[in-house]
């Protein structure tokens, strides 16, 4: 998942993708094999469903060593508060690894978010991250993540992508037709899922 055309300082090419899904389709397996096969890279969950990732060490980004661990680390950000637009705002200190907004709709609902993102999304290159948006389907993800989004891993989804026409541009139909597809074959298989390249 290689994508971007732009090497950072270690030649890896930074991606940012989407995991889409309705409940109970995978997408907490698929993201814990992927950060299984990253290994040697840390990563940061920021979540509100703590519950599924008891597993995972907790860090609140306070203090500098916060941001120097090994391995998997999660952090809570919860609807919109003056705190948490301030974790938001943290990331911009988080260097060399895996950052994944797990159900980003329940804190990610405003301009001021948005802002936060779109700093972020400018500057992931240099930081040298890959950045996953896990939801449950296209119009879950705030329209900010859409012009920088390389990857969609596609599950079973609910929603019309065509809320995200717009912000799909030439890829729109394409996305379409793959929604249709895997939302069939879920029928048989509820786990089914397709990876689509946008660029």
């Amino acid at each position: 998942m290689k994508t971007d055309q732009t090497n950072n300082d270690t030649g890896r090419r930074p991606f940012m993708t989407m995991v889409l899904g309705t409940n109970g389709t995978g997408k907490s397996t698929i993201m814990r094999e992927i950060l299984d096969k990253c290994n040697a890279r840390k990563a940061l969950i920021v979540t509100n469903h703590i519950e599924e990732w008891r597993d995972v060490p907790e860090v609140d980004l306070t203090k500098r060593e916060d941001f120097l661990f090994e391995g998997i680390r999660k952090t809570r950000c919860f609807p919109p508060t003056k705190d948490d637009i301030g974790t938001l705002a943290k990331l911009r200190y988080f260097r060399k690894g895996i950052i994944v907004f797990d159900d980003a709709r329940l804190y990610m609902k405003d301009a001021k978010t948005d802002n936060l993102i779109e700093d972020l999304m400018i500057s992931y290159r240099q930081q040298e991250l890959d950045i996953f948006v896990v939801a449950h389907g296209f119009t879950k993800v705030r329209p900010v993540f859409y012009s920088y989004v390389s990857n969609i891993i596609l599950f079973r989804t609910l929603d019309s992508v065509a809320y995200r026409k717009m912000e799909l541009g030439e890829n729109y139909q394409k996305i379409v037709d793959t929604q249709i597809e895997v939302n069939k074959k879920s029928e048989k298989n509820p786990h089914y899922y397709k990876r689509i390249k946008l660029w």
